[in-house]
């Protein structure tokens, strides 16, 4: 395996969220309109962001692995004090930073091992992307 990149995203790791949908009553009748939430889209924005910084003008084009570590602060009670995260899930985290925010980059058909895990320290996503030889 080539390291390609490795990265961190400062701040709390954001999951994917689910798309939403609202009816809007126009004058030819009711539309849906479905959206990805503000949260959702700021967050993918910013993986991109430190991502352009390490991938620039790379394109992948075999097999890859991707391996993410998200850091969350602990809780003072509850369950944030005893997991990582609380209930936020571990797939919606990698859904968003292990795929879908780096999509400039890379196809989801080309990602053979994905992988993460949710730890406590201080609020941050790492990244490492990896081409399979």
């Amino acid at each position: 395996m080539r390291l390609v990149a490795h990265f961190t995203i400062p701040g709390k790791p954001v999951p994917k969220g689910r798309p939403r949908t609202v009816i809007v009553a126009t004058a030819e009748g009711v539309r849906r309109h479905t959206y990805t939430p503000k949260r959702t889209r700021d967050a993918e924005l910013l993986i991109r962001q430190y991502a352009q910084l390490e991938l620039r003008d790379w394109q992948a084009t075999g097999p890859l692995e991707i391996h993410c570590v998200f850091y969350f602060p602990r809780g003072k009670t509850g369950l944030t004090k005893t997991i990582p995260g609380g209930h936020i899930d571990l797939d919606n985290l990698l859904k968003l930073s292990g795929g879908d925010a780096l999509k400039p980059w890379l196809d989801d058909y080309l990602i053979i091992r994905l992988t993460g895990s949710k730890e406590f320290g201080k609020a941050r996503t790492e990244i490492g992307i990896w081409e399979v030889l």
